[in-house]
């Protein structure tokens, strides 16, 4: 019988012991954990995004549990030494699986101060809920440094607990874990809703360590006599802006730290991720936020994400019952909210599959489900063979319920390898549905035929180039005078067939838009079987342009 030790940090660890249990039900399966975990107040946000291990959970797996006050792998002699109030133990295995957090590299300088706080949250280092909460208590700021999802995570953190924020941008390594359409409509909608305000402040060619940080002594600042670690009040950048703030979120430079390090066969890789050499012993294996499997060494932007967690747990999992799953299929799933917004996504999204050398093509249709709310899919496949490779929905002021299963339709057809081709076939009963069949019908014919996919950013790149076009709106004509493109023509959509001839140029490639996309990609198809060629379609159409419009003034 095969003795599998799991040495776990967080929930993914006894997670991923579950599932190796399930698919290995007569083997010995055995979790160790931290004796005397700590406790959260049940209703602070902290609460509910750090999932500290469920040891009801392993008990019902028939997976022993372990809680050890210190543990120490011994991997030439395949065990682990656990010592606990009983004493010292040493349990042999024959495949072990240790979970790794990634941290935050905060400065050296602001390592003591009391208010500076590094996230992602990991595992069992919870201790920073008083240090929020006094934030919120003295009505301060939160300031976040860094970019991609840790500092968006940070972000919305400060948010919940009732924090404006001041998020400085800088320069980092990590890509954005998102669409940039997608991206951008967030940072607007931060702007618009009714929560703590967001001030972002970009500085693309900038590093974390050309800030500068006023420490202040928190015994005078307060008045107390009682011994106080030193606290930031202020970041300064190198224009002379000043920044104050109650507390500092450092979403930047992740990075794992582990003993394991020491031993030989494991490592850093470049974007501070813990890895496994080729030589390494094949009997242990790394899961947890701060690895880097194989499928995802190309994604830095993964690093200290619970997509990252779960990714490595599911490597793992199929590792040791020798079931490999292809690389897409690994990339984990992703879930973020906020008071208005709900954010979903899981595989590939197209710079990524770009990244990996994938061809990949992509579709985004959006839609009003009510006075305020709106709901977006995107969908990304691979161009050769068109199987739904990645998957994203985002909603706005709606259930985040009603989203999840959306969201579940569209990760049904992620994990099932269905083409385009065939999820545009399928009948999906509801609105949602027909939205999701509506996307993939268009990303099978951006695949197929000569209509093509012009995103927010290609199209002011291509015309700030010099490139020719005709760009064409088919909103009607109250939509248009209300917001447009720079030397964009209006034709409202149901005129178009009157208008064609005498207004639209033949030879002239075109850029059709509206306000969702779907009528731009109707008339799209109608154009291309009269003999259009060079046929654009704005995704996501107007409602989901990042940028400022052409208004119409009435003289």
């Amino acid at each position: 019988m095969r003795r599998i030790i799991v040495i776990a940090s967080s929930m993914t660890g006894v997670t991923c012991a579950t599932r190796i249990k399930r698919r290995l039900p007569h083997e010995e399966i055995n979790v160790i954990i931290p004796a005397n975990l700590p406790t959260l107040p049940a209703d602070s946000p902290l609460a509910k995004r750090i999932c500290l291990p469920n040891l009801e959970l392993a008990a019902t797996r028939r997976i022993g549990v372990i809680e050890a006050m210190d543990i120490m792998p011994d991997l030439a002699q395949s065990e682990v030494v656990v010592t606990s109030t009983k004493g010292s133990l040493p349990v042999r295995y024959t495949e072990l699986v240790i979970e790794v957090p990634a941290l935050a590299r905060i400065p050296r300088a602001l390592q003591g101060a009391g208010n500076v706080i590094a996230t992602p949250l990991q595992g069992f280092t919870i201790n920073n809920h008083a240090a929020l909460t006094a934030c919120a208590d003295q009505k301060k700021p939160a300031v976040v440094i860094g970019t991609g999802m840790h500092a968006l995570d940070a972000v919305c953190l400060a948010r919940e607990y009732g924090l404006a924020v001041t998020w400085i941008m800088v320069e980092s390594h990590k890509t954005p874990w998102i669409e940039p359409h997608i991206d951008a409509l967030i940072q607007q909608k931060f702007q618009n809703d009714s929560g703590p305000t967001v001030t972002r402040i970009a500085l693309p060619n900038l590093s974390p360590d050309q800030l500068s940080f006023q420490l202040v002594d928190a015994i005078a600042q307060e008045g107390s006599t009682a011994p106080q670690d030193r606290l930031v009040h202020s970041v300064t950048c190198p224009d002379g802006t000043c920044i104050e703030g109650g507390c500092y979120l450092w979403a930047d430079a992740i990075m794992a730290r582990h003993p394991l390090l020491r031993e030989e066969g494991f490592t850093l890789d470049s974007f501070g991720r813990m890895a496994k050499e080729s030589a390494a012993d094949e009997t242990v294996y790394i899961i947890g936020t701060g690895v880097a499997p194989a499928a995802l060494s190309s994604f830095p932007s993964y690093a200290g994400s619970e997509e990252a967690a779960n990714t490595s747990a599911n490597y793992t999992v199929e590792a040791i019952a020798q079931t490999p799953l292809p690389a897409n299929m690994l990339l984990g799933t992703h879930h973020i909210s906020t008071d208005s917004m709900v954010l979903c996504r899981s595989g590939f999204s197209l710079a990524e599959a770009t990244k990996a050398g994938i061809a990949a093509e992509h579709a985004i249709v959006s839609m009003s489900l009510n006075t305020q709310g709106r709901l977006t899919l995107a969908l990304i496949c691979r161009k050769d063979t068109g199987h739904i490779i990645g998957v994203q929905a985002l909603g706005f002021n709606m259930d985040e319920a009603t989203l999840d299963g959306y969201f579940g339709m569209m990760l049904a057809a992620l994990s099932n390898q269905t083409t385009a081709t065939q999820l545009a076939m399928q009948y999906i009963p509801g609105i949602a549905g027909a939205l999701l069949t509506r996307c993939a019908s268009i990303l099978r014919n951006k695949c197929t035929t000569i209509i093509q996919g012009i995103s927010p950013d290609e199209f002011l790149a291509s015309a700030a180039a010099g490139a020719v076009f005709f760009t064409l709106d088919l909103r009607s004509q109250t939509e248009w005078q209300h917001g447009h493109l720079q030397e964009a023509y209006n034709i409202p959509f149901t005129q178009l067939k009157k208008r064609l001839q005498d207004e639209v140029p033949r030879n002239t490639p075109l850029v059709l838009v509206c306000a969702t996309a779907n009528h731009a990609y109707n008339a799209a198809c109608m154009l291309a079987d009269l003999g259009a060629t060079d046929l654009y379609v704005l995704d996501g159409g107007m409602d989901l342009w990042p940028y400022a419009l052409v208004v119409e003034t009435k003289h």
